[in-house]
Order: structure tokens, then C-alpha cells, then sequence
């Protein structure tokens, strides 16, 4: 397997190795799901995740896209040692954004309740909830004058 730098992998089989890393970091609950979980999710019209979900385990990803369980076995070694980065997670979930919008519409109308998509744009959108207070002082223009008027004995309106 060939090596660029410390802790790259160039794999021969970039495609499927990219495919596999992705497999490895779909949540449990994506993997082998029904296609009732599937299409609640969203996952049925995802191109390759389809895919992917419907296999079980390493073998069977090894005999759907032509790998050897030695790749794989290297593969498994790479990314213990090197795990994806956050970002690299949030890329592979972005594509998930738009179920989740339509989510929270559903849960909108339903439930009102909407902490876990919050979340969600929090973590894979880098959506930040704005926060402050606005404060709004009226000018009181009575007041200054009588405070003039205390110290000085008269205001600008009592002399003209």
C-alpha cells in the first residue's frame, strides 16, 4: 500500500476506500436499517449511502466492491490510527441537511419541539444562536432640565 507522508494512506483502490471509510461512519442505526427506517430518514435517494446501509459487514463490503479483506484489515488499521476529522464527518452529513429541514417542519407542526435539529445545525451547519440584549434608554429630556433647574436655579426655557 502505498505512503505520502507520515499518517497519509494513498490507497490503489481510492474509491473504495473512501466508500469504506464512509461505511465505517455511518451510525449503527443507518446500517441494514428497514425501508421504512430508510425512507424516514431519507437515506433512499443518497446515491452511494444508499447503498451502503444495505451492507452488513466487512465481508460483504469486501465482496461488493472487489476489495480484499487484507485491504480492509490495512484500511481498519489506518483509521484507528488516524481517525476522520470532525469536518470530515460533517462533510459526509451534510448531504442529510435537507431531511433534516424537513424535519423540523414536520416536528414544527407536530411537536413544536426542535432541541435536537438545533443541535444538528450547531454541530454539522456551525450555526450559531445569536444572543444579546437590547437596551433602550428614552432620553428624557424633563429630567435633564430639572436637574439643571436644581443646580443652577433656572433652565434655558424659564430664561428666554
Amino acid at each position: 500500500m502505498p505512503k505520502a507522508n507520515k499518517g497519509e494512506l494513498i490507497p490503489r483502490k481510492a474509491r473504495e476506500f473512501e466508500l469504506y471509510t464512509l461505511w465505517k461512519s455511518l451510525p449503527p442505526v443507518f446500517k441494514n436499517s428497514s425501508e421504512d427506517i430508510q425512507a424516514a430518514l431519507g437515506l433512499k435517494e443518497e446515491g452511494s449511502v444508499a447503498e451502503l446501509i444495505s451492507i452488513k459487514n466487512q465481508n460483504e463490503f469486501a465482496a461488493k466492491y472487489g476489495v480484499s479483506i487484507n485491504n480492509l484489515t490495512d484500511w481498519n488499521k489506518h483509521l484507528e490510527t488516524n481517525p476522520p476529522k470532525f469536518q470530515e464527518y460533517k462533510n459526509i452529513f451534510k448531504k442529510f441537511t435537507k431531511n433534516m429541514l424537513a424535519s423540523l417542519y414536520r416536528k414544527g407542526i407536530a411537536k413544536g419541539d426542535a432541541a435536537e435539529i438545533k443541535l444538528w445545525f450547531q454541530l454539522i451547519e456551525d450555526w450559531q444562536e445569536r444572543e444579546g440584549i437590547q437596551v433602550v434608554v428614552p432620553l428624557q429630556v424633563n429630567i435633564m432640565e430639572e436637574t439643571i433647574d436644581k443646580i443652577y436655579g433656572h433652565t434655558k426655557n424659564k430664561n428666554s
